[in-house]
């Protein structure tokens, strides 16, 4: 069936990212330039999609990425900033196969620019393997913007500034237009560190959850709902951070649902099954192949059983011939629920699915009968998504034994008041320092109106892409050892 394109005014966030390669002391290689560009291609990729953008176009040493399609969220000028700051610092090493010498002998120079506003978007829905297209004017300021930085810098526009002025420093630079990012805020790195408020009732409903699939080795399927922007990848990184606090060692999976795809079901088993077996962005596919087949060799004993579940699951960690299995993606879904089943009979295992109203049909069927269809075993299976979900799915979760749903609800008044009189009292005391950096950057973006600065703190609570590149993606340093299946792993273990 003939789909056609629609085209959709919308807010976005455009992120232009150049990156030049040209060999140093007269010395020209074209054959190293021309790999250090692909490896650029692939920090740049990697880098967007773990904040839930999208590359959309590329030509020569360009690329265009735009965050807030099809779906707009609060947090698209704060996601495309940071992603611009982890690709400029990634790709001095990233971008030459052989690291730091190979980059500096390439002559690598990035700059990226971003602009935050309306723009007409054209993309066909539910068609993921065709990227949408942006045209107007926030793609020309986008490109004035990326004319003027320096090379190694960032500039934005001054609707990205103010979006993003809590979590980031600017300065003016010149006389040109638009603000050249200076980095993180020290107290948005330490965001964590601000105590979690009006959600301790439901962390205590999770961990009390997970003693009792523990103990008693009864699976269950937890949904959290919440608005956008409402905090649930923060609630979610709590929660993450509690069972890794806890002596008794849990194994944590989490993965990120996309905006719907033909390939969706596929594209979240291949970061679930990655993340079993240890395996990296950077890994090539012979190294995914060997994690996944020493992760089977030790999960399962039977040759003719690991056979089995190694040819369903090689294609997924193989880009090129991945499109060629959607046909058996019963199959593939099959043997990922095996595999997780096998992982949980040696220890607790928590598995989350973030943002599942972006996921088809296929994928939520898997999620919403895993719990159920593994038997007695330490299971813990955690899906958030917006309310979306249950327009979709009326009767999401409704027929399974152990199952629960937790709707977050907006911070209070109340508790966002006694946040501040606590961020007050540390400022005033001293002994925290990350909390009164907080505090004035509430301020210097609120000044003395207390709507306004409640406004602001809830935004900042809500935000969790500060943390998604090292707690989602990996650090992105080298590692090859896969992690042992055989025994249960503190969820503060690397591989995630």
């Amino acid at each position: 069936m003939l789909r056609t394109m629609v085209a959709e005014r919308m807010d976005v966030s455009v992120l232009i990212v150049r990156a030049q390669f040209s060999p140093e002391d007269g010395v020209s290689d074209p054959e190293r330039v021309d790999e250090a560009a692909e490896n650029a291609a692939s920090v740049i990729r990697e880098e967007v999609e773990c904040l839930g953008g999208a590359v959309t176009a590329s030509i020569g040493s360009i690329w265009l990425a735009l965050f807030g399609v099809p779906r707009t969220g609060e947090d698209d000028p704060e996601r495309a900033v940071h992603a611009a700051m982890t690709i400029r610092d990634r790709l001095g090493v990233a971008a030459a196969p052989a690291g730091p010498a190979a980059a500096a002998a390439c002559g690598v120079s990035v700059l990226a620019a971003v602009a935050t506003g309306e723009a007409l978007v054209r993309y066909q829905p539910g068609r993921g393997e065709i990227p949408p297209s942006v045209s107007g004017a926030l793609l020309e300021e986008c490109h004035t913007l990326l004319s003027l930085t320096p090379a190694g810098e960032i500039r934005v526009c001054d609707v990205t500034r103010r979006a993003t002025e809590f979590a980031v420093t600017y300065h003016r630079g010149d006389s040109s237009p638009g603000w050249q990012v200076g980095g993180f805020r020290q107290e948005y790195a330490a965001l964590h560190a601000v105590p979690v408020i009006d959600r301790e009732y439901d962390l205590d409903v999770l961990r009390g959850l997970l003693q009792r699939t523990r103990h008693q080795a009864t699976p269950h399927l937890v949904t959290v709902l919440g608005e956008p922007g409402i905090g649930k990848t923060r609630f979610v990184m709590e929660f993450e951070r509690r069972v890794a606090a806890n002596p008794e060692a849990v194994r944590l999976l989490m993965v990120r649902s996309r905006p719907v795809t033909d390939e969706e079901p596929l594209e979240i088993l291949y970061d679930l099954v990655a993340s079993c077996c240890g395996t990296l962005p950077g890994d090539s596919a012979e190294m995914a192949r060997a994690k996944l087949t020493a992760t089977v060799e030790r999960l399962l004993e039977g040759e003719e059983e690991r056979q089995w579940m190694l040819t369903r699951l090689r294609p997924l960690l193989d880009a090129e011939i991945c499109a060629s299995v959607r046909g058996a993606a019963g199959d593939v879904l099959v043997a990922s629920r095996q595999l997780l089943a096998e992982i949980a009979g040696r220890g607790p295992l928590v598995v989350v699915f973030e943002d599942l109203h972006w996921a088809d049909d296929v994928l939520l069927d898997f999620v919403e009968d895993l719990a159920p269809s593994v038997g007695s075993l330490p299971l813990l299976v955690i899906a958030t998504a917006r309310p979306d979900l249950l327009k979709r799915r009326p009767e999401w979760g409704a027929g399974i034994r152990h199952g629960l749903t937790l709707t977050l609800e907006p911070i209070s008044d109340a508790a966002i008041d006694r946040l501040l009189e606590f961020l007050v009292s540390t400022t005033a005391g001293g002994p925290n320092t990350s909390s009164g950096g907080l505090l004035k950057a509430l301020l210097e973006g609120a000044d003395d109106d207390p709507v306004a600065r409640r406004a602001q703190l809830r935004h900042i609570l809500a935000s969790g892409s500060a943390s998604l590149r090292d707690e989602r993606c990996g650090a992105g340093s080298p590692q090859t050892a896969a992690p042992d299946p055989c025994l249960p792993r503190s969820a503060g273990h690397p591989y995630r």
